[in-house]
């Protein structure tokens, strides 16, 4: 009976919020005047569950839907590691004053790791965009704020993609020990 009294409480707290939009939100406002912010293409990243932002746009997390890898060169198993997978992709991003995007730009980039390592073994194809997506969120951030104010990457977005291949690559090979993965300015896929 009190699993039921549970159930219905969270049923009731659901549709709460369904009706009064405003109770997933945050009071706070964002006091900038700009943000920077993932683009995300129909058929983009999984969506992340969280509720609108006052400002009228959530921040999109990239997911792994976004990396998908394919293998380049096959593992021939004769050695402690072998084969390569990669994956190209273009990551967009824009400056946003308010709900306008001021100014938009994108990094094509490619990402490669083995299938198989020393360190971490049989990397499959969902592991390897999996890493992948965690890396690029974290040197995402990284780099967005590496500036006071998102306005300043306005012109000077190969900066930003530069600093973003470097974070992303430093990311993937720090969390994950001797991986030897690579990232790179990647062609348009």
């Amino acid at each position: 009976m009190r699993v039921q009294h549970i159930a219905a409480l969270a049923a009731l707290a659901a549709l709460s919020c369904a009706i009064l939009p405003g109770c997933l939100q945050s009071p706070e406002v964002d006091a900038k005047p700009s943000s920077i912010e993932r683009v995300s293409e129909p058929g983009g990243p999984e969506a992340v569950g969280e509720a609108s932002q006052p400002m009228g746009r959530v921040p999109q997390e990239f997911g792994s839907k976004d990396f998908p890898f394919v293998v380049q060169i096959k593992d021939d198993g004769k050695d402690p590691g072998g084969g390569w997978q990669r994956s190209i992709t273009t990551l967009t991003f824009s400056v946003y004053h308010d709900t306008e995007a001021v100014y938009t730009w994108d990094c094509p980039i490619e990402i490669g790791m083995p299938i198989r390592s020393k360190g971490q073994g049989t990397i499959s194809p969902s592991r390897a965009s999996l890493w992948t997506a965690q890396a690029a969120n974290a040197a995402v951030d990284l780099v967005r704020d590496s500036r006071d104010d998102p306005d300043e990457w306005i012109g000077v977005s190969v900066l930003f993609c530069r600093d973003l291949y470097t974070r992303m690559q430093g990311q993937l090979n720090s969390n994950h020990k001797w991986l030897g993965a690579t990232v790179a300015m990647g062609s348009n896929p």
